[in-house]
């Protein structure tokens, strides 16, 4: 993914690359974890390594099975460009993909029965606090809901979830809080494409009169 060019054409200028861990520096006990990195190159490495390959030449990387890759990415209208973004990015590692745009009740129906390889969709500064915090509501299998993904029903993540959720001191959540997102890092349950700026305009030369 071509972060820099995401950033640049979704906040005009107003954000910043992300880092793997998911969590964006405004939260409270952020973790510096490694910033996410463009290069097509490294990507094809890797995928050569996992045993894909284009044995046919034809530009698209196949299976196991031995037929052409083609992710569908689902999409709702209001991120149809970065979908064709999305697309672009694919291709240039050898990944064909079929973008599928559909209205917000259909996008909830087949998220919720996995129906898709890719989708787009969006964080808020309630939800990365629902649940455990620091963004855990949003991949809890064991929670339902519009606008969370349910993705995750990994054992030690759901323990960490548990483990926030059961402490109230301090020093334990930022151990928790780090630990999550390192997680995050490695297993990368959603691939966060940029964190936007909240700019609010004001005048310097406000004066309260009493």
């Amino acid at each position: 993914m071509n972060y820099e060019e995401i950033v640049s054409l979704e906040t005009l200028g107003y954000g910043e690359v992300p880092n793997r861990g998911f969590v964006p520096s405004s939260m409270e006990n952020f973790k510096e974890t490694e910033r996410l990195e463009y290069s097509p190159e490294k990507a094809r490495e890797i995928l050569e390594k996992a045993g894909y390959s284009d044995s046919n030449g034809n530009g698209i990387l196949e299976g196991k099975d031995g037929k052409d890759i083609k992710l569908e990415i689902l999409i709702r209208p209001e991120y149809s460009r970065t979908g064709e973004l999305l697309e672009e990015y694919l291709e240039q590692v050898g990944l064909a993909s079929d973008l599928r745009t559909a209205d917000a009740d259909t996008w909830v129906t087949l998220k919720d029965n996995y129906e898709y390889d890719l989708t787009v969709t969006r964080s808020t500064p309630w939800g990365m606090l629902m649940h455990a915090s620091w963004g855990s509501g949003y991949f809890d299998s064991r929670r339902t809901g519009q606008g969370v993904m349910h993705n995750l029903d990994d054992p030690e993540f759901m323990q960490l979830c548990d483990n926030i959720l059961a402490t109230t001191d301090s020093q334990e959540l930022q151990s928790y809080a780090y630990e999550l997102q390192n997680y995050y890092a490695e297993n990368l349950p959603a691939i966060p494409l940029y964190w936007s700026s909240i700019v609010t305009p004001y005048n310097r030369h406000f004066e309260l009169v009493h």
